[in-house]
């Protein structure tokens, strides 16, 4: 039954032929419409995606149907499902109807938005280099503020500790004048039973805690200062690598990716943190033994010295807890 059709389609086209041929002996030399030639194929009934030609589709399942080429003459072009494609859809706007934002990030082609060099990576690098800048540029402002703090409280603690230090060592000088005022009275006679002091006694324990707190607190300093360095020289080379060039807006992407995880991985942030605690810790430990030394000095001064402290310990508890409590609360810390 499908021969027969073809054959009345070619004696059809045959006939056709034969009367522009005869048309345009008559006169008609421009003929509007030449007619078809037209063959016979078979198209995959899943043509309609774009995939190329239609040899191509993988498609166990077809139908018989007319292949028509059209001539140049004729006023509409024959639309081939197969070429029906995104592109000629959704064409791209001219770049002078671009938008700011299209001319700084170019639409990509129907199927290239993946591409090393795609809109959307371009965009990520450029969303993410600022982003970096300001979180890197707010990191080192705290660590330098660390290092400026602790560089002075140090300085300070040592000055205090080179006086509290000689309270661990027996005062020698002090039991030679004791043992030489009981010889010269012993041998004036002035005293019949001069009793020759004792040696030196181990320091007292008001002495032990003093120290042992002030020398906890240089430590504790002495450390943040350290690892604020290093934190400090991390975060130069982080910065380094982010602002070299790469082959491609995609690898770009990928080892940004790679090295901000490894930022969150490792405990970077967490890390500045807990230097700010630390050294508030190193802070409160001055405090107590401040009291203490000044206690065996004068009670009104040692009275004031606690009553700063509580108030400033209060205080500091309350900033802290106040932002889990508030939502609203300003003293809320990274």
């Amino acid at each position: 039954m499908a021969d027969m059709d073809n054959v009345d389609l070619r004696k059809t086209a045959q006939l056709l032929s034969l009367f522009a041929t005869e048309m345009t002996r008559l006169g008609w030399s421009q003929p509007t419409v030449r007619p078809p030639e037209i063959d016979v194929e078979v198209i995959p009934v899943d043509a309609y995606k774009p995939q190329g030609r239609p040899t191509e589709s993988q498609s166990f399942l077809g139908v018989e149907t007319l292949k028509t080429r059209q001539s140049p003459n004729s006023r509409e072009a024959v639309e081939l499902p197969w070429e029906d494609t995104f592109d000629k859809r959704y064409p791209l706007p001219e770049q002078s109807k671009f938008t700011e934002y299209e001319k700084r990030y170019p639409p990509d082609k129907y199927g290239s938005e993946l591409d090393p060099n795609a809109r959307v990576f371009k965009m990520y690098r450029d969303r993410v280099t600022e982003k970096d800048e300001n979180l890197v540029h707010g990191w080192h402002d705290t660590l330098n503020v660390l290092l400026v703090f602790a560089g002075l409280f140090s300085a300070v603690l040592t000055a205090f500790l080179v006086e509290s230090s000689k309270l661990l060592s027996p005062d020698y000088n002090e039991a030679a004048a004791s043992a030489t005022i009981a010889l010269l009275a012993h041998f004036k006679g002035t005293s019949g039973n001069s009793v020759i002091p004792a040696a030196p006694s181990a320091p007292s324990r008001d002495a032990r805690w003093i120290n042992r707190l002030w020398f906890l607190s240089l430590s504790l300093s002495l450390a943040v200062s350290l690892l604020s360095i290093l934190v400090k020289q991390w975060l130069v080379q982080y910065s380094s690598l982010m602002r070299s060039s790469a082959d491609d807006a995609r690898r770009w992407a990928w080892r940004h990716y790679a090295l901000r995880r490894g930022l969150s991985r490792w405990g970077v942030e967490p890390l500045i943190s807990w230097l700010c605690v630390l050294l508030h810790v190193s802070l409160f430990l001055f405090l107590a033994g401040l009291v203490r030394f000044i206690d065996g000095l004068d009670p009104v001064i040692s009275n004031i010295i606690i009553t700063v402290s509580a108030l400033t310990g209060i205080f500091y508890v309350a900033s802290t807890v106040a932002p889990l409590l508030w939502a609203d609360c300003p003293s809320r810390t990274s």
